[in-house]
This record gives structure tokens, sequence and C-alpha cells, in this order.
């Protein structure tokens, strides 16, 4: 766009000249009066009026000038379109010659070449056209006056826009968010904010730059690097974006393991609001994956397959600007990996298990299918660990001994040891004591395991719960090694297990084991009946598991950021924390609300807005009709404006031609006067016997011209008249 000529030039020269000629006259008046003396009054009245028409004088001679470099200026602007007008017309040819359909790909492609030759000729032209240094073509709109030499009147020097651009892509539409890459220009005032999120995604700018015409090119974020910790890229969010990945290039680079620790996403808490969330999206279950289940979370191995490795804080769920905070599981290990045959008893079965359906005396030794078995003293097991359910209010442990005598013949039910419902369940029986034994304790049956081979650090687990039946239970579970060791894995009592509970315990030593459960009973309430039971199931001893930064790394890359505001803040700063349980490693990245609420556009680039192709390749609109917008018809429509902005100028051109005429004789009658005034006793002699003389020369015009007349009519008198019958 430019802003070019004189739109409001005529009417004001018109009304000046007509003040100047009143001036004049005004001025001949005052000297020219049928006067021979003047006195000393008169003498300073001329004098005055002589300065006076010596400043009108200057002030004409500087109007004049004024008007001439106008003219000069709207010269240089006709040249200036008479060139633009030529370019248009030979790039108008070739659009026309694109707009055959029988151009090849290549041809086309080549019309296109020569026509961004002439664009850029074009829009050279228009942007370097300038008179005397100034350019001929403005983008600012201002207002020109020019002195006409009469005080307090002037000829303005209007505004006229010619939209020259739209050929190309200078007038592009407004945008409110911005992309890698590209290069945007600023239309409209920006908040501090938004010069902060503009600032993130550039180089070598400042906010003080980022004003109404500044231009910046948007870099795309530099990779995370590979060094030692986490690393996550800022996120650049729009408004309405709904869910995105955070950073899906995320890195986290450590040699911890990450096993009862936790990784942490959390915005900070100036920044946070109830519109912000994260979740952790479960991937595709290949290798290297993330899968989500509820709030358990697992991690598809490459190597070993799905481990579950973690659960989802309900306090912390990353809902509502809360933290996303996900608790690693410990004593985490490798499932298939067990030596440990049978230990889930499928079928019913109990094969692999040697079962000892008698009495066990801690402290003493029981054999087994030829297996001497070993046993925990009784000080050991009278250090048990006691189950806090509501009933389970006694203060006392349970002796250490099993010295107190069953009453056989007051027996219920016998021991026993079953797997008859997929898990081994070892049953005391319920019985009595005898009397004088009350409070007394009775441990048995037991079952052994066969020999399996383990690793130190593997990690045998199972599950298991346990019953007083009637009474309290007191229960053992035990490693036994080749050299009879004993590692104890559970030694607890209480009332009931209130269900399923799981066991964990490390290996040692890389050796060959027998896992051995004792059962038992404890008469807690003293009234000599007793029973409890045990079950296990899920036995297994495992390789160790190492939650690993792959698996921090996935978690970072499957976690999205979602905003449900549509005026959220523009800069949030978000924590990144995996924890290992006693050290962490740490990253800080920031969220930037990239709307900018129409500010923004991209900037222009000197290039065709469409192709000379565009008319050959695409000529109809989407229902069929002509499209308006092909080049040729962009080409005639600037031609159209260009044609009359020369119209204009030549117009206003001929305006100041007047105006300048005009000027030049109210100078010369300026003058004039001026020299009247300088001798006005002379001049009024002077003025007055030309006034005579013009009066005598008016009326001997007159007479001869009468006479001319009476002479005429005499001839016409005179003259021979022939009538014909």
């Amino acid at each position: 766009m430019a802003n070019i000529g004189v739109a409001k030039a005529s009417i004001y020269a018109d009304l000046s000249a007509t003040k100047f000629e009143k001036e004049a006259i005004k001025a001949v008046e005052r000297v020219a009066k049928t006067r021979t003396k003047s006195s000393s009054g008169d003498q300073v009245k001329f004098s005055a009026m002589e300065d006076t028409l010596r400043l009108d004088i200057a002030a004409k001679n500087g109007a004049i000038r004024s008007m001439t470099s106008a003219q000069g200026y709207l010269l240089a602007t006709m040249n200036a379109l008479d060139s633009g007008d030529y370019i248009l017309k030979k790039l108008h040819d070739i659009a026309v010659q694109a707009s055959d359909g029988n151009k090849t790909t290549d041809e086309l492609s080549a019309l296109d070449v020569g026509a961004e030759i002439l664009g850029d000729e074009f829009h050279k032209l228009m942007t370097t056209a300038n008179f005397k240094g100034k350019p001929v073509f403005s983008e600012t709109n201002t207002n020109m006056k020019i002195g006409t030499g009469v005080q307090d009147t002037s000829i303005d020097i209007g505004i006229k826009k010619l939209e020259y651009d739209d050929l190309y892509d200078h007038i592009n539409s407004p945008v409110s968010s911005i992309t890698p890459g590209i290069r945007y220009e600023i239309i409209k005032p920006l908040t501090d904010d938004q010069k902060e999120t503009i600032l993130a995604q550039t180089s070598g700018l400042t906010a003080d730059q980022l004003v109404v015409g500044a231009q910046f090119t948007v870099i795309a974020q530099a990779a995370n690097p590979n060094s030692e910790g986490i690393h996550t890229r800022d996120l650049y969010y729009v408004d309405g974006n709904n869910t995105v990945f955070f950073d899906p290039t995320s890195i986290a680079s450590s040699d911890a393991d990450f096993g009862s620790g936790y990784l942490d996403i959390e915005i900070s808490i100036n920044d946070k609001e109830p519109s912000d969330d994260f979740n952790i999206v479960s991937g595709n279950g290949l290798s290297g994956s993330i899968v989500k289940s509820g709030s358990t979370i697992s991690y598809v191995d490459p190597t070993h397959g799905s481990i579950q490795i973690g659960q989802i804080d309900p306090a912390k769920n990353g809902q509502d600007g809360q933290a996303l905070r996900i608790d690693f599981l410990d004593n985490l290990s490798i499932p298939g990996t067990s030596n440990l045959l049978n230990g889930n008893f499928n079928g019913g079965s109990n094969s692999n298990w040697n079962i000892y359906n008698n009495r066990v005396d801690f402290g003493s030794s029981f054999t087994v299918n030829g297996h001497v078995i070993p046993t925990p003293s009784e000080a050991v097991m009278a250090q048990a660990t006691k189950i806090d359910e509501p009933n389970n209010n006694t203060g006392r442990n349970p002796p250490g001994n099993d010295n107190a005598v069953v009453d056989v013949p007051r027996t219920v039910t016998l021991s026993n040891v079953s797997t008859a419902s997929n898990y081994l369940d070892i049953d005391t029986g319920i019985f009595w004591f005898k009397n004088g034994h009350g409070g007394g304790i009775l441990h048995g049956p037991a079952a052994v395991s066969d020999v399996f081979a383990a690793t130190q650090g593997d990690y045998l687990k199972l599950d298991y719960k346990a019953e007083g039946d009637e009474d309290w239970y007191h229960v053992a579970a035990y490693l036994v090694d080749s050299s009879d060791n004993i590692t104890m894995a559970l030694n607890e009592y209480g009332k009931t297990t209130n269900g399923w509970n799981n066991l964990v315990i490390q290996v040692p030593t890389s050796d060959n084991y027998q896992f051995v459960f004792v059962t038992g009973t404890w008469d807690e309430s003293q009234g000599k009946k007793a029973g409890a039971s045990m079950s296990i199931d899920n036995i297994r001893a495992e390789n160790p598991y190492k939650i690993t930064d792959d698996a921090i790394q996935q978690l970072l890359r499957s976690t999205t950021y979602s905003s449900s505001s549509d005026n959220q803040k523009y800069v949030k700063e978000v924590s990144i924390k995996a924890n290992d349980g006693t050290s962490e490693i740490s990253d800080t990245s920031k969220i930037f609300n990239t709307e900018y609420d129409n500010r923004l556009m991209v900037a222009p680039t000197l290039n065709l807005e469409k192709p000379v192709s565009f008319g050959a390749t695409n000529n109809l609109g989407p229902s069929g009709a002509a499209d308006p917008t092909v080049v040729v018809s962009k080409i005639e429509e600037v031609q159209t404006r260009i044609g009359s902005a020369k119209a204009e100028a030549k117009a206003h051109y001929a305006v100041l031609e007047s105006a300048i005429e005009s000027s030049t004789d109210m100078r010369a009658q300026f003058f004039w006067g001026a020299d009247a005034i300088s001798d006005p006793e002379f001049f009024a002699d002077t003025a007055y016997f030309a006034k005579q003389q013009i009066m005598q020369d008016n009326a001997a015009a007159i007479l001869a011209q009468a006479n001319k007349s009476q002479g005429g009519l005499m001839t016409l008198v005179d003259s021979p008249n022939t009538i014909e019958a």
C-alpha cells in the first residue's frame, strides 16, 4: 500500500486566486485616487502598506516555490505510475499465457519464474521511487499543506491510497499462534507476557524491540542434550489445543534404579490453574511403550516384556492443577526367571512340595522326604510381628515353646495340607489344650519346597493370608540354604490378616535353597480351644528388575498436557523430578500460551501471492464459478487502480499549474502596488493622467465606432436597389 498525490487542491486554489485578485484591486484603489497632495498621515499609511505588500511578495515567492515543488513530486509520481503500469502489462501478458490450459508443467514453471522477476521489479519500483531523495509512495497517513502567500490560506495535498501489494503476501491475515521457521511481523502492540513467549522462541531480541512493525523469526527448540539428568523442552500451547504431549522428545539419563522412588511433574504453585491437567497416555503395548491400566503403570521392557513399575498417586493424579506423581514399586523382579517349581499350585497339584503333617517344635529339626529341615529357635519365634487389627488387643507375645499338651480326645479336626483351591493351604485344625495348658502354642503342619537355585539379590515373592480359625494364628516362612543357614521371611501373629498380603525377601547369597512354611496357633484367650490356618500362593524367586532411565524417559514422553481454559496464563513453570529413593534428577521447563489475539501476521516475502500458473491449474472456485482471485484478475485490478491514480495525479498537477499562474499574476500586481506606494504623488498623477487618457481613448473609440456605424447606414441608403418582378 502507498499514499500519493494531491487530493483536495482544486477548490483551495480557486478560492485563493479569487482572494488574491480582491487584495490586488484594493491595493490599487488605495493609491490610484485623484489626489495631488498627501498628508504626513498618508505618508505613514503608504509606508505601512508598502511593507505589507513587500511581505506579500515574499510570501507569494515562497508559495510559488512550494507549489512548483509539489508539481515535481506529482510528476515523479506519474512517471513511477507509468513505469509500474508498463511492468504490470508485461506481467499480465505472462499471466494470460499461463491461463492456457495446454501449457505443460515445465512451461508453467518457467512462466512463474518470469512473473516473479517482474513482480519483484514492480515492488522494487514502488518502494524505491523518490523525489529529491524522499519516497514517492508512503505507507503512513500524512497531510502536506502548500502555502499560498495569503495569511491563513493554504492548499492541502491530500492522501490517496494505492493498494498494489495485494499481488504479494504483504497483507496477510492476522494469526494468533506462531510456528518454528516462519518469520512474523507485529501488527498490534503486544503485552509483556506475549513478548516473553516470543523472546523464548527467538534469538538476539529484547522486549523493547518487539514493537508494531518489528519482524522476528521463530526458531525451533534445540534438541534435548544427552547429558546426565532429565531434559525436557518448553511447551508452546494455544488455547483450544486440547490434549498435547508435553515433550515427546524428553530425555532421561541416569545409572540409578528408580525402584521405590517416584516421578513428579508439577506446575509451580504461583502458575498452576484449575484448568491444568497432566495425564499418562497408554501406548500401543509394543516394546518400549508405557501401558496404563487404571492407576497402574507398566513398562514393556524390550528384553523382559511388560513389568508393572508403579501406581499413580491418588492425591497427586495430575488433574485440576494438581501435580502428577507416579510412585514406583520397590523389590521389582523379572517374571519367568524363577527356578522354584509349581509356585502357583495350578490344577490343585502339590507336586514339587514336601508335606510334613505333624507338630513342629521350633529349635529342633524335622525330616521330610529324607531331608532334615532346621527350624528357627524359640527365641527368634518369640520376636514375632503382631498384625494390628481391632481385635488384636493383647499386650503379650506368643510363647516361644511348643510344650503345651493337646487334649486328643477333644480334638475337633486334624491338621491338614491341601492345594484343592489352587493354592497351598496349611491348617492346624481345631483342637483343645489339656487343662493346665491354657495359653499354649502349637505349630505344624509344614510344607517344604523342592531344592531350587537362586542368585544373590533375587527376590523371593509370594502371596499369603492367615486366619485364627479358633483363637490366634502364629505362622512362619523361611529359606534354608545348602549349609542349613536360615533366612527368615515371615514371623507373624494375630487374629486375621484380613485377606491376601504380599511377602518379599531378598536372597542373601547365590546357592541352592528350600522354602519352608509352618503354620501355628496360639491360645491367646487361654480358653484352651485353638486352631489357625495359613494359605500361600504365587511363590517365585525371580531376578531383580531395575527401573532404568529408559522407563523414566518413556513415561515423560507419554505425558500429556491439556487446559480447559480459553484465557490461561501466558507463562507457567513446570518442575520435573525423578527420585530413586535417596537422590533425584530434575529439570525445569515452561508452558507458554502462544495465543496472540491476532496481533501478528506472517511477514512479507516479496513473492507473488499466487503463481501465474494458478489461473491455468485452478481457475474455478469451490462452487464451480469463476474464481475472482486468479492472478489475471488481480493484475487487472491493480492496473485499474494505477490508472485511476495517474488520472488523479494529472488533475492535481493541472490544479497546481493554475494556482501557480494565479500566484504569479498576484505577485506582479503586488510589485506594481508596492512601486506605486513608494512614490504616491507621482503615481497618483500618473494614474490620474492615465485615467484621463483612457477616458479620452474610450471616447474617441466610441465616436469612431458611431461614425463607422453611420457610414455603413449611408452606404446602405445610397446603394441602388433592383427589385425584380
